[in-house]
């Protein structure tokens, strides 16, 4: 029996793919950008946008972008249930990960860091639900220039300067690479893997955030970085994606010997904590929040009783 489908297997179709099902080729193509003539409406110089690393599309003319879901109930003029069935009765390729390339980060020009105010960005958070005070607090608005033509998006610094760049419609960074900590001189440490968890776990859980430190690796690849930050806590809690990147991440921490609890069940099911946040928190506002203090509880009793084993090895001497 076909399994239906739902949004999230929808939204993994090539959003190319679905294009040239429907008639429209890219006018040009730039390393993993992907321009269009608009289908919405007729132009003479290209303005569609899609992302094949995010596999997501933006429209310059009007500010809009998302996810193919999206995409297909404006151009159908249907309901999302009318375009799941038409997706289903289509025959696609399943859009796969793409890394962005190294050299597109590395020529990246940072032309002006602000606070956030430029509306499309801040639709970005809308739809990512992160609040503006909590996206203000701890990212700036970034404008960019790559091959002399200046862009903007959402920026998170980390230790070294350098800037995580997120918007709608293309995702990067530029140099120097590296972690950020956030140190509120506390005994425990949250790890998260991109700053969107990072926000996200904010945004679900509402715990006073001096109870933590806060590690977001800005890549998996910056882990034995951070090695030397994270030997240094009581406990460590893992937020990771459901991926085997993630997996192979924590598995290397547990080999070094790292007091750390692995929280990625919480959301299981989900990428990470900001799929999380977007597709099930709603339903389940309560959820995260027990299952993040059993772990916590548990990280405590476990460090308890790694201690009482410490004094005990010391009294049989």
């Amino acid at each position: 029996m076909k399994e239906k489908m739902n949004c999230k297997m929808a939204n993994r179709i090539s959003i190319i793919d679905y294009l040239k099902s429907k008639g429209y080729f890219p006018a040009f193509i730039k390393g993993n950008d992907y321009w269009y003539n608009s289908p919405f409406k007729s132009e003479k110089k290209p303005s569609f946008h899609v992302n094949i690393v995010l596999n997501r599309w933006y429209n310059f003319q009007d500010g809009t972008g998302s996810t193919l879901i999206d995409l297909v109930v404006r151009l159908e003029n249907c309901n999302e249930k009318e375009a799941l069935k038409l997706l289903s009765n289509g025959i696609f390729s399943f859009h796969q990960p793409v890394k962005s390339t190294t050299q597109q980060n590395e020529r990246i020009i940072i032309k002006e860091v602000k606070d956030l105010s430029n509306k499309y960005l801040i639709e970005f958070l809308k739809k990512r639900k992160v609040t503006l005070d909590l996206g203000r607090k701890y990212c700036k608005e970034v404008y960019y220039e790559v091959d002399g033509r200046t862009y903007y998006a959402v920026g998170f610094m980390n230790n070294s300067g350098g800037f995580e760049l997120r918007s709608a419609f293309w995702q990067g960074a530029c140099k120097p690479k590296d972690i950020t900590l956030i140190n509120n001189n506390s005994q425990y440490l949250c790890v998260f893997e991109g700053f969107f968890d990072f926000l996200s776990y904010l945004e679900i859980t509402k715990i006073p955030e001096d109870k933590f430190d806060y590690l977001i690796l800005n890549s998996n690849s910056n882990i034995k970085e951070a090695i030397k930050y994270l030997i240094n806590y009581k406990e460590v809690f893992f937020f990771l994606d459901n991926d085997d990147s993630g997996d192979d991440t924590f598995s290397l921490v547990l080999k070094v010997g790292v007091n750390c609890t692995d929280c990625s069940g919480i959301y299981e099911g989900m990428k990470d904590v900001n799929d999380y946040l977007v597709e099930v928190h709603d339903n389940q506002p309560q959820w995260f929040i027990d299952q993040f203090l059993h772990l916590i509880k548990f990280g405590v009793l476990k460090e308890e009783r790694n201690n009482n084993k410490d004094r005990n090895r010391g009294i049989s001497r």
